[in-house]
């Protein structure tokens, strides 16, 4: 699944700017996090519906409904685990 918008380069690379939404830079830190909990990041992702490879890619970046699909996947897997 792709975010739509376009790239634009910025002076450290390259980002993905979505117009008329906001843009969440996903984060190296965010797979560390899930393990931490005891959540398998790959499964999260899936559910998600985004990209396996998402915490691999450079510059990575979710639109709005891409960011709060990820982060309730990832709470419901964690309520799953109690």
């Amino acid at each position: 699944m792709e975010a739509k918008g376009y790239i634009e380069k910025s002076d450290n690379g390259y980002k993905k700017v979505m117009s008329g939404s906001n843009v969440y830079t996903v984060s190296p830190g965010w797979k560390v996090l899930l393990r931490d909990l005891g959540i398998q990041p790959i499964g999260v992702l899936r559910r998600a519906g985004l990209p396996e490879d998402l915490f691999a890619r450079k510059n990575a970046v979710l639109d709005t409904a891409e960011y709060f699909r990820f982060w309730c996947r990832a709470r419901s897997k964690l309520s799953s685990t109690d």
